[in-house]
C-alpha cells in the first residue's frame, strides 16, 4: 500500500524520447488540476565564444506527474476500487501520442512509493529544472555538492572531459543513482 502524507499521488510514464514537453503539455490539458513535468538540469557548452548555457533531459523518456487525492475518490466514482475512474484515465492517456506506458510495480500499481515518491516529489517541487550545482573534490575524487538540487549530498567523480573542461559526477539520491556533468568552475579541490 502507497503511504500517502501530502494527499497528492505520484506517477511516471515512458514516452518516446525528445517528446516529453509535448507529453507534458497533453497530460496538463487532459488533467487541468494536475501538474507533469520532465526533468531537466542545466548544463554549459563551450564555444568558441564562451560558454552557452543548456537545459537538457536529466531522465530522458520520463514524465513525472501528480494527482491530487481528492480527485481520486470523486463521488461520482461508485466502483469497489475508488482509484478505478482516475486509472482508466490515466491508461487512455497512456495510449496516445508518444506515451509508450505508464509505469507499474510488480502489483500493478501506479502510484510512485517510497524512496521513488521521494524522488518524484523532489522533480516535481523544483518543477523539473535542475540548476547547476557547485562543488569540490573531497578525498580524492570524492565530491560534495556544494549548492543547487542535490546540495549537500555526496558523490564521486566518474569521468573527465578535460578537452570541455568538465566531470561527470554521481551521487546517490533517493536509492538512485543520479550522474551529472560539472564545469571545472563548479568544481574545486577540498581542503584537507
Amino acid at each position: 500500500m502507497n503511504s500517502i502524507t501530502d494527499s497528492r499521488y505520484r506517477g511516471c510514464f515512458f514516452c518516446r524520447g525528445g517528446k516529453e514537453a509535448e507529453v507534458v503539455r497533453r497530460f496538463q490539458d487532459a488533467f487541468p488540476d494536475s501538474r507533469a513535468i520532465f526533468p531537466t538540469c542545466t548544463r554549459y557548452r563551450r564555444t568558441k565564444d564562451g560558454a552557452v548555457e543548456e537545459h537538457v533531459a536529466l531522465l530522458p523518456c520520463y514524465v513525472f506527474f501528480e494527482l491530487e487525492a481528492a480527485r481520486e475518490a470523486a463521488p461520482s466514482d461508485h466502483s469497489d476500487q475508488p482509484l478505478q475512474g482516475t486509472e482508466n484515465a490515466l491508461l487512455v492517456f497512456s495510449r496516445g501520442a508518444h506515451v509508450l506506458k505508464l509505469l507499474r510495480y510488480t502489483n500493478q500499481d501506479w502510484r510512485l512509493r517510497g524512496s521513488d515518491d521521494a524522488f518524484a516529489k523532489v522533480l516535481l517541487d523544483a518543477q523539473g529544472n535542475i540548476d547547476v550545482s557547485q562543488a569540490y573534490f573531497d578525498e580524492g575524487n570524492r565530491i560534495r555538492i556544494l549548492s543547487g538540487f542535490l546540495k549537500d549530498y555526496t558523490g564521486c567523480v566518474t569521468r573527465v572531459n578535460r578537452k570541455k573542461r568538465m566531470v561527470e559526477v554521481c551521487v546517490d539520491f533517493q536509492d538512485k543513482k543520479v550522474c551529472m556533468w560539472l564545469g571545472y568552475e563548479l568544481v574545486a579541490a577540498s581542503e584537507s
